[in-house]
């Protein structure tokens, strides 16, 4: 019986160490960096801790003065620079999400009900840049 219980506090630790080991990485994930106001790495201009460059689309930062070192050669905690990440080289300017048109179809504008009616709600919509998934009618905003 203690055997059993060993066995499942392991197996706890397993499934917790994956889940945190999961997190980390997913944490971790990063998008590109934006480079455009980065300047190229020149061999002879002094750099100190801080400074940031890129070189070959890719984006470092100086972890302390350095002269001739070149990034993607001198890269690591205790190296000259480290590295930041790829540079981003998508130059396609990000769009404006354009909102859906909605076409109320059902009732018409001048339709006339009373007290009791049953009312069917019906109308066609449209996404120029994505889809429409559902449509959705609320009465005082339930």
């Amino acid at each position: 019986m203690v055997h059993q219980k060993q066995g499942t506090i392991t197996k706890r630790i397993f499934t917790l160490s994956t889940l945190t080991a999961s997190c980390l990485l997913a944490f971790n994930a990063q998008a590109a960096v934006d480079c455009t106001n980065l300047a190229e790495w020149e061999a002879g201009k002094v750099y100190v801790g801080g400074d940031q460059v890129q070189q070959n689309s890719k984006a470092y930062k100086a972890n302390y003065w350095t002269q001739n070192n070149s990034p993607d050669k001198n890269t690591g905690p205790h190296e000259e620079w480290n590295l930041i990440d790829s540079c981003n080289t998508d130059t396609t300017p990000p769009t404006d999400n354009v909102l859906p048109s909605i076409d109320i179809t059902a009732p018409t504008s001048n339709q006339v009900f009373t007290t009791g009616d049953i009312v069917t709600l019906s109308a066609n919509a449209t996404d120029s840049d994505g889809a429409v998934t559902k449509v959705e009618f609320f009465i005082n905003g339930q």
